[in-house]
């Protein structure tokens, strides 16, 4: 799962919060002694003095139930969240909304939220597939920097490495529109792929990223689209290479 940095942040504030709630909530547990129960089954005469057995009956536990169920529902929001489906964590969740109120339960949970934090900060939970697919553009963009270096002022070798370029933020726009809950269409109704600028506003009424960031996005596919279109009298060397700068800040901004 590739999440912006500020909204990584929050999530492993909020395991912060779950695992000191749940350690709260196990102090707070109190153990309700089981007692004992009369058999009916005359077994002959036992250690306890007369015929007959008593069943020792298990221990019952309470704790404060509204918080308990708080706690066990952000739990399993949490981890909906941010675990793969694919993922063999993915059973983790469902176990979460199952949790009772218990020692070993609460152990397992406690001791579960620890781990999958521990794997959420060193990324092991981003979902592989994003994690290639920002590899590959990573070399895309290293290859529109090649062009753009190996170019010759005057010449129009800065038009491949803007077309590159815009290929790569074009997919990642289109990944950013995918990731967003409720994902947004990247398709028209007449079933075409939508063109960068209206995934671009899309994005900024979603809140992805504020109004100046918009504005530079758009700013990039017009280089694109101009590149793409022969209209190479609409931009210079220099404005590629700004692009080439800004795409890859973007990059680093929605990467893993």
């Amino acid at each position: 799962m590739v999440l912006p940095p500020e909204l990584r942040k929050k999530h492993l504030a909020q395991f912060d919060a779950l695992i000191t709630q749940g350690e709260t909530l196990y102090q707070q547990m109190r153990t309700i002694p089981g007692g004992y129960r009369e058999s009916s089954i005359d077994i002959g005469y036992d250690l306890l003095g007369g015929h007959g057995s008593r069943q020792r009956l298990p221990d019952r536990y309470e704790a404060p139930p509204q918080p308990f169920m708080g706690w066990r529902t952000s739990c399993a929001s949490l981890l909906d969240q941010i675990v793969p489906a694919n993922s063999v964590h993915r059973r983790d969740v469902a176990c979460f909304k199952n949790i009772r109120i218990c020692p070993g339960d609460f152990d397992w949970g406690i001791s579960t939220l620890k781990a999958l934090k521990a794997d959420y900060e060193k990324g092991f939970l981003d979902d592989l597939t994003a994690q290639i697919e920002a590899e590959f553009a990573a070399d895309y963009m290293g290859q529109a920097e090649c062009l753009l270096s190996e170019g010759q002022l005057g010449r129009f070798d800065h038009v491949p490495a803007a077309v590159l370029a815009g290929a790569v933020l074009e997919k990642t726009l289109r990944d950013l529109c995918k990731r967003q809950n409720p994902s947004i269409p990247t398709v028209k109704d007449n079933g075409e792929n939508k063109s960068m600028n209206p995934m671009i506003d899309d994005l900024k009424k979603a809140g992805a990223y504020n109004q100046l960031r918009a504005e530079q996005l758009r700013s990039w596919a017009h280089i694109r689209n101009s590149a793409a279109h022969g209209q190479f009298d609409q931009f210079n060397r220099t404005d590629v290479e700004q692009m080439l700068k800004g795409v890859k800040d973007f990059l680093s901004a929605v990467a893993p």
